[in-house]
This record gives structure tokens, sequence and C-alpha cells, in this order.
């Protein structure tokens, strides 16, 4: 009698011993699990930290490209031997210039720079009030900031912009700007006139009202055809953005009769 209850209690107690286990391991597990999610968890955020902090160690990644400058008011050119430049600001860039008022934050100025006819780089320089004053201190040039890319519009990453910093610094008096005097000389009414209503324009004297302009995906340009620039694709432009780019590709033209 006695080995049989001795044998039901052993029975009794084995299940609970093992549900107990069951329950400790589930736990441990669960609480290893927790400790890797929070350790990938630390990890991420260390590198996102660590990304954030590349990104930003001298700003430039901050200085996206400016798709549309083209559509800006290109207010002056440089001829250095074989290397011909063209610098595109907004026109309230120019208009606070005139008005003795500080660039805005935001200001963009966009400089292309040809190499026997053909674009071979553009620099970008940006006035940003958001950075860090102690990069700006060291890595920067007052508040601007700046990115060289390639014809394409991607960064080119093998441009040591320190050249750039070290260069603009003597023009420290014209507030880190080159061609200031161009700015503030510069006449947007008279520009305003070269093309009115798209018709006859005054530096040609060729009608643009059937002129088409059509605005063609960068990754086109390098392998483009008459059917890619044809495309039904590509965006055709009317309009105000159509005076607009045909006023600075027609004031190019003419500033280049000048040079010649």
């Amino acid at each position: 009698m006695k080995k049989i209850v001795f044998m039901l209690f052993i029975l009794l107690v084995m299940p609970i011993t093992l549900i107990a286990c069951s329950n400790n391991n589930n736990t441990v597990q669960q609480e290893s699990t927790s400790n890797d999610s929070q350790n990938d968890n630390a990890q991420q955020e260390s590198s996102e930290d660590g990304s954030q902090e590349d990104s930003t160690e001298d700003g430039s990644s901050l200085i996206q490209f400016p798709e549309d400058y083209r559509e800006g008011v290109l207010y002056t050119t440089v001829t250095r031997g074989n290397a011909y430049e063209e610098l595109f600001t907004s026109r309230e860039t120019i208009e606070a210039v005139q008005n003795g008022e500080s660039i805005p934050s935001g200001a963009v100025i966009t400089l292309d720079i040809y190499e026997d006819g053909e674009l071979d780089r553009i620099f970008v320089m940006e006035k940003r009030t958001d950075l860090d004053p102690e990069l700006l201190d060291k890595q920067h040039n007052g508040e601007w900031a700046f990115q060289s890319f390639a014809p394409n519009g991607t960064v080119n990453e093998e441009r040591d912009l320190g050249s750039c910093i070290s260069c603009h610094a003597s023009q420290e008096r014209d507030g880190f700007l080159y061609k200031l005097d161009e700015m503030k000389s510069y006449d947007l009414e008279e520009l305003a006139g070269i093309i009115e209503s798209n018709t006859e324009s005054q530096i040609s004297g060729v009608s643009t009202d059937e002129w088409e302009i059509r605005k063609v995906a960068a990754a086109h340009l390098d392998n483009s055809s008459t059917n890619d620039v044809n495309s039904k694709e590509n965006i055709v432009l009317e309009g105000q953005k159509k005076g607009e780019i045909l006023q600075n590709v027609l004031l190019r033209m003419y500033l280049k009769q000048l040079e010649s």
C-alpha cells in the first residue's frame, strides 16, 4: 500500500516539476531574446549615430544637388584659358545683395565649369544657419557650405572641398563670395525685358513662340538619342518655365558673343 501511495506521489510531482522547469527555460529564453534585441537596438542606434556624425562632419552631405538651378539667374560668366564658367543663383539672392541685406539662409550659388566646351564639374555653395557653429568655424566659410558634383548630379567623392574653403576664405570682406560686385550691378529689370511673353527676342531677333523646351532626366544625358529626348515621358515646359530657360540660354549666347 505504501508503495502504491509513493508511486502516485511521484507521478503527481513530476509534471509539476517539468512545468516549472519549462517555465524557467522559457523565462531564460525570453530574457536572452530581450537582451539580444536590446543589444541589436543599441548597435543600430550606435551605427545611426556614427553615420549621422560622419554625414555632418563637414556639412557637405547636407548640400543637395539643386535640380532647377538653371531656372534661376545666370548673373555672370568667366573664361579662364580653355575653361568657361557660369554662375547661377536666385533672383531673391541678387535682390538681397542689391538692397544691402544679408543673403538669406538657404541661398544657393551654383558654378558650372566647362572644359573644352564640355560640362566638366559643378560646384555648389549653400548658406546654412542651422549647422553647428563649431563646424562652421572649422570646416566652412562663415555660414557657407560647399559640395562638388559631377555633370549628372552625383556627388564628386574625389574632390577635396578643403581647396574650395581655403580659396573662398580670401574673400571674407565680400562675405566669402567671388563676383559679389556682379551681383550688385546685375540689372534684373533689363533681364526681365530680354524675353517678353515668349515672342520676339531682343537678343536674337528670332521668334521663340514655336520653340519647344523639354525637361530630360539627368540619367538620359550621357547616352541620349533623339528618340530619348523626344520621348513622351519627358516633360514639355511651357509658360513661365519655358520663358526663364529661354531667357538664360539667349543671355548666355549674348554674353558669349560679347566675350568673343
